[in-house]
C-alpha cells in the first residue's frame, strides 16, 4: 500500500500496517452491513486480531531495535487491546452486537493509535522542540480535566505534524490523514461528553457535530481539488482552539465547581 509521505510514526512499515489494519476494520463494517452472516463474522474477526497481534509483534520489535525506552508500557497497552477483543470474540453475536463490537473495537485501536503510539514518533523523527510549530500548547488551553488535556495535547501534537508534512503531500495522502483526525476527534468528543455528563451544555455537543460536518465537507472539497492543501494550517488551527477555549474550558470549570 502505497504512503506517500503520509506517515504517522516515523517508519513507513509501521504505517503500511496502520493502514492495513484501518481498511481491514472498514472492510468487517461494510461486511456487517452488507453480508450478515454469525458464523462468517466470528470467522473475519479471529482472522482480524490475528492480523492486528502480527502488528503489535512487528512493532514491538522494531521499537525494541530502536531502543525505545516505554516499550514495556507499550506492549502492555498491545497486550490489552488484544484481551479485550479475544474476550469480545467469543460472544455469539447477533447483528446489533456485531456492530455494537466493531464499533467499540474500533474505538480501543483509534486511541491506541492516537494516545500510545503518538509516545515514540520521535523515536524515529528525532524531533526537537520547535519554535515555529502551528500551535504552541500552553497553559491557556487547559481545562483542568487532566485526561481532557492529555486527549487536546494530543490532537494538537497530531495537528503540528501532519502541517509539516502539507508542503510535501498529496491531496490523496491528505485527505487520508483528515479522514484518521476526523475519527480521532470523534471518539474524543463522545469521551468528552461523558465526562461532562448533565454539565453538557445543548450547544457544546451540537459544536462537536458542526466540528466533524464541517471537517467532512472540507475533506470532500480538497478531493474536489477546490483548496490549496499547504493553506491548511490556518483552518486547523482554530479548527480545535476556538472550540477548547469557547467551549471545553468554561464546562470543565462550571463541572468542577459543581463537584
Amino acid at each position: 500500500m502505497e504512503n506517500i509521505d503520509g506517515q504517522k510514526s516515523g517508519n513507513s512499515f509501521i504505517d503500511e500496517n496502520h493502514e492495513g489494519l484501518l481498511s481491514h476494520l472498514k472492510y468487517l463494517e461494510a461486511s456487517v452491513k452488507d453480508n450478515w452472516g454469525q458464523f462468517g463474522f466470528t470467522s473475519e474477526i479471529r482472522d482480524f486480531i490475528v492480523a492486528l497481534e502480527n502488528h503489535f509483534h512487528h512493532e514491538e520489535i522494531i521499537l525494541k531495535g530502536a531502543k525505545y525506552e516505554k516499550l514495556d508500557h507499550h506492549v502492555f497497552q498491545h497486550r490489552k487491546v488484544a484481551m479485550d477483543l479475544h474476550q469480545g470474540a467469543f460472544l455469539d453475536h447477533d447483528y446489533n452486537g456485531a456492530v455494537q463490537f466493531l464499533a467499540a473495537a474500533s474505538a480501543q485501536i483509534f486511541s491506541h493509535e492516537l494516545l500510545d503510539d503518538q509516545l515514540y514518533w520521535p523515536v524515529f523523527e528525532a524531533e526537537t522542540p520547535n519554535p515555529h510549530l502551528l500551535i504552541l500548547w500552553s497553559s491557556k488551553f487547559e481545562t483542568g480535566e487532566p485526561e481532557t488535556d492529555k486527549h487536546h495535547k494530543a490532537l494538537v501534537n497530531y495537528i503540528n505534524r501532519f502541517h509539516r508534512k502539507l508542503a510535501f503531500s498529496d491531496n490523496i495522502s491528505v485527505c487520508t490523514e483528515l479522514n484518521n483526525m476526523c475519527t480521532y476527534s470523534r471518539l474524543h468528543f463522545t469521551q468528552e461528553e461523558k465526562e461532562l455528563g448533565q454539565s453538557l451544555k445543548p450547544g457544546h455537543a451540537a459544536n462537536h457535530k458542526s466540528l466533524i460536518s464541517d471537517l467532512k465537507t472540507l475533506i470532500n472539497e480538497i478531493e474536489a481539488g477546490n483548496y490549496d492543501i499547504k493553506n491548511l494550517g490556518s483552518y486547523l488551527k482554530f479548527w480545535l482552539l476556538h472550540h477548547i477555549q469557547t467551549f471545553d474550558i468554561p464546562a470543565f470549570k462550571h463541572n468542577s465547581r459543581n463537584n
